[in-house]
């Protein structure tokens, strides 16, 4: 990868150029950053500056992810010209804020995600670029971003949410049903526990079972995890759930208050969210929004296969300048 000219990688370039090329890149290129969130937690951040960037992409994770998912995907906006920065949310990564049993992510209110991509954003991006500022975003991370859209509406020019969480699938939850969890959460001192259907880490996952389609991804990924226990978060719990869904109703509530352009980028073989999602949330927003839908991709398109993988990447290095255009 050289200048302006990217490199989209295949399946059988993939783990060698990583372990070899691409790590001596992320050596020379990549700097770190701890900084002190709104209530003194720890968080850990990336960042790289090209020459002449045209922009700086702020990118914000999806739930139990790290920096190390997001490898290939800052180096291809790096490559592409753009400054990319990118926050690990707390209780993900290096950053502070994890349980006692570091594999379940526990949060009591996404307004505290909300406050710390603030922080990250004023502390750390602003006093090292004077660049545009666009957002990219991938499930979770997606339902954070919305939300902290719907406050801060002149930060970005322009966002890009990937499989964003807008509504979780199979959320049958009532508000009664939300009630009864937060009481059974306060009560019963039970909202660190592991939610329902959710578990430790796998040092054994099922590649079939996953959310990508590219097998590489997969593996590299998952020998991350294995090497570092602050990789190996794996599940939710209970106060993380009611989190979750009470934070998709509110940014659903609130999206008419979105100002900031929007495109969505949805798979069709999405686990995780439901289209339903999708289509409640342009209705509300001021402005429509562009849409990519990727028929046969799983729920984490940057890990899709190589056909929906490639078209994903050409979409978004087109999106991106066309927000500061």
């Amino acid at each position: 990868m050289k200048g302006n000219r990217v490199r989209l990688l295949g399946e059988r370039d993939f783990l060698p150029y990583m372990e070899t090329e691409g790590k001596e890149w992320r050596r020379k290129t990549i700097k770190k950053v701890r900084f002190q969130s709104f209530d003194k937690t720890v968080l850990q951040s990336y960042y790289a500056v090209p020459e002449d960037a045209k922009a700086a992409v702020v990118l914000v994770h999806g739930f139990t992810e790290f920096f190390g998912k997001y490898y290939e995907l800052c180096q291809v906006l790096y490559e592409a010209g753009f400054a990319v920065f990118f926050l690990e949310q707390r209780g993900h990564g290096l950053s502070e804020g994890k349980l006692p049993n570091p594999e379940i992510v526990h949060i009591n209110s996404y307004r505290t995600y909300v406050k710390d991509l603030n922080c990250f954003v004023e502390t750390v991006v602003k006093i090292r670029t004077e660049l545009p500022l666009l957002l990219l975003a991938h499930s979770m991370g997606g339902a954070v971003s919305a939300l902290y859209l719907e406050k801060y509406k002149d930060v970005f020019q322009g966002a890009a949410l990937c499989s964003p969480m807008l509504h979780i699938k199979n959320d049958r939850y009532s508000f009664f049903d939300i009630a009864r969890l937060q009481l059974r959460a306060w009560f019963f001192r039970e909202g660190k526990n592991p939610g329902p259907g959710q578990h430790g880490y796998n040092s054994e996952p099922d590649f079939h079972l996953s959310n990508q389609g590219s097998r590489p991804r997969f593996q590299y990924v998952a020998e991350l995890r294995r090497r570092g226990r602050c990789y190996q978060t794996a599940g939710g719990s209970l106060q993380w759930g009611i989190a979750s869904v009470v934070a998709d109703r509110v940014l659903m509530r609130f999206a008419g208050r979105i100002e900031t352009p929007i495109v969505l980028f949805e798979a069709g073989e999405d686990a995780l969210v439901s289209m339903d999602g999708y289509k409640a949330f342009a209705r509300r927003l001021k402005k429509t929004p562009s849409e990519y839908f990727y028929e046969g991709a799983r729920h984490e398109l940057y890990n899709a296969r190589r056909f929906e993988r490639k078209c994903f990447y050409r979409d978004l290095l087109r999106v991106l300048p066309s927000f500061i255009s």
